[in-house]
């Protein structure tokens, strides 16, 4: 008897510890998410997109997140920090869509390798210990910096050690082909290895709907992420 009395007590504080987890989890919970937007602000894109669709769809991404989120900016050219990671609230939503305002297609080169190392360290150095980190790009060309054996040499470094800090460091990279110059390749190999995802967006109305999936991947990982923490703690308490 005393037996069965200790394992229903020990079922009673399982159940417990599962309702108070419960309760600080709500069902709209998730982790917090730190995202950094690497982007293409090339010559070339003045032609692929003489709209600027590209700023349309990021305001609509960033309209779509909360103080839960924060976002920073990086244009390729120089991997120049327009805006470090900033709470993407209502009071902040200013700030952070003036930074892509300099989105002027005027870059003579296109050195995303560099604007991926520069948002890897954002992440590594202002991340939140806690956050679902990823870096989302997009270009519409490959690798150029003026040298053809630099642009292999920075290629490699990016589909080897980048990919490899990134991964070390649990940050998806999720990689935006924009027409069909882009070096779909490259960027299909560094979001495989971050276990990121990789899109085509052949012309400039497609983008919007791009980062509306990479937007709902990204929640939904952090979603499930909460059920996985909270499934964790209730096994580690039964």
């Amino acid at each position: 008897e005393d037996k069965t009395t200790s394992l229903s007590e020990d079922q009673v504080l399982a159940e417990e510890l599962d309702t108070e987890v419960q309760l600080n989890f709500d069902d709209g919970a998730s982790l917090p998410i730190d995202i950094m937007l690497v982007l293409d602000n090339s010559g070339s894109m003045k032609k692929n997109d003489p709209n600027f669709l590209v700023t349309e769809a990021i305001k609509e991404f960033i309209s779509q997140k909360n103080e839960n989120t924060r976002v920073g900016i990086i244009f390729d050219g120089k991997a120049q920090l327009k805006i470090s990671l900033t709470v993407a609230s209502f009071a902040n939503r200013e700030a952070i869509l003036n930074s892509i305002k300099g989105m002027n297609y005027t870059g003579q080169y296109t050195d995303f390798p560099a604007a991926i190392e520069r948002a890897i360290y954002e992440l590594k150095d202002n991340g939140r210990e806690d956050a679902l980190k990823s870096i989302i790009f997009m270009t519409d060309g490959i690798v150029d910096t003026g040298n053809v054996n630099r642009d292999l040499e920075k290629s490699k470094w990016m589909r080897e050690d980048l990919a490899a800090d990134a991964a070390d460091n649990e940050i998806k990279i999720f990689g935006i082909a924009f027409t069909e110059a882009a070096d779909f390749q490259l960027i299909q190999s560094i979001s495989q290895q971050t276990k990121g995802e990789y899109f085509r967006a052949l012309v400039a109305e497609d983008l919007q709907n791009v980062f509306q999936q990479i937007n709902e991947v990204i929640n939904k990982v952090s979603e499930s992420s909460v059920v996985s923490e909270i499934e964790k703690i209730t096994i580690g308490g039964t």
